[in-house]
């Protein structure tokens, strides 16, 4: 339960890979898999862009897909006490390469088996009593959000790690090219935007007594985290619409 397989953009299927692009497409899936898994602290065992290698090894059954790992959702699953941020985190690793594909081409053109895996994994809480079809919906769309988000935050990663995945590379060799890319856009030891956000939200929670008690309100920090919504909102909305326009397309896959 501590391992998943993440399968590529189109079906997977042999007979796919002859399509115009293909390569490309499963390329720009898998990294946005790659690349938010290993962000979200998921190692990553392996990642394979083409059907012909996949067939000769035993872990893709045939399809191309990125394998991680999440100990903790393991370990939750074995004690029957998961939490949100094993779901959470889980949900936006599998509905990642959708998200890529949506940002990079404004359309997602597969990822049918990524949301049967969701489907899979949600039902399978607590009997499914919990998550019913709407709900597993819902979870989707966050997580498609928050996967676009992560992506156009981390842009330098993402395009060192495709380029690195169209060399070759093996897993070393794509974790040191994501590095290259933060370091890039953040520099060395600086402060990621999850950091970012995480530091102004401690900050905002600590002047919140203050105000509460003095009636006094801290116009910065409320501009700051104002205009911070606002665009996040924007950004969102812009790249989830082709997202959601494939998940309505799908709802055979939700609900057959």
């Amino acid at each position: 339960l501590d391992r998943a397989l993440l399968r590529g953009a189109l079906g997977e299927s042999i007979t796919r890979a002859v399509k115009p692009g293909y390569a490309r497409t499963v390329r720009e899936h898998e990294a946005g898999h790659f690349l938010a898994a290993y962000l979200l602290g998921c190692p990553i065992e392996a990642c394979l862009l083409d059907v012909w290698s996949a067939a000769r090894d035993g872990r893709f059954s045939g399809a191309a897909g990125t394998v991680f790992f999440d100990p903790e959702l393991g370990k939750a699953m074995s004690d029957g006490t998961i939490t949100r941020e094993v779901i959470d985190r889980y949900s936006v690793v599998v509905m990642a390469g959708i998200a890529a594909e949506a940002t990079q081409n404004g359309k997602a053109e597969g990822g049918q088996s990524d949301e049967a895996a969701l489907i899979q994994f949600l039902g399978s809480l607590d009997g499914g009593r919990s998550w019913d079809l709407a709900r597993i919906r819902n979870q989707a769309r966050w997580a498609s959000s928050q996967a676009a988000l992560l992506l156009q935050e981390h842009g330098l990663a993402y395009q060192a790690l495709s380029e690195a995945l169209l060399r070759g590379e093996s897993v070393g060799g794509c974790v040191m090219a994501i590095e290259r890319g933060i370091d890039e856009a953040f520099g060395r030891n600086g402060e990621l935007p999850a950091q970012t956000r995480a530091r102004r939200a401690s900050a905002i929670a600590e002047t919140a007594p203050e105000q509460s008690t003095t009636g006094v309100v801290a116009p910065t920090n409320s501009a700051v985290v104002s205009a911070e919504l606002e665009e996040r909102q924007r950004l969102i909305d812009e790249r989830l619409r082709a997202i959601n326009e494939q998940l309505a397309r799908e709802d055979t896959t939700w609900t057959g």
